[in-house]
């Protein structure tokens, strides 16, 4: 990602206090947007591969609650806070619209030889 914190492309004022600010307005504000890039990114893998695991178990919505339930103790205890239950089931809804978009996509580009499309 690029910053848009460059001292070379900045006006510098007569003012160091208002250049000041405007140099760390500017980073806190590239650092906002990288921070918010990088957590949906990580909801989205997580809800992804919480998704994979309720697939690959025995079909039973209590095998699905007891895998949310033992995450989010352990995340919890690993990570602090973000990871109680309904944040996990929040990473899961997420992560399944995407699943049913990419499921479409991919019917809609078997048309096309040779495009292998892989999730």
């Amino acid at each position: 990602m690029r910053s848009t914190c460059s001292y070379s492309l900045m006006l510098v004022s007569y003012n160091v206090l208002n250049d000041s600010k405007e140099i760390i307005e500017s980073a806190q504000k590239a650092t906002y947007q990288a921070v918010n890039v990088l957590l949906v990114e990580r909801n989205w893998l997580l809800g992804k591969r919480i998704s994979e695991e309720f697939m690959t178990g025995d079909g039973k919505e209590r095998y699905g609650k007891k895998i949310i339930s033992e995450l989010s103790k352990e995340l919890t205890n690993l990570y602090g806070r973000g990871f109680d239950k309904v944040s996990i089931y929040r990473y899961v809804k997420f992560f399944r619209p995407s699943l049913r978009l990419c499921r479409r996509c991919r019917h809609n580009l078997q048309h096309f030889r040779g495009v292998t499309i892989v999730f």
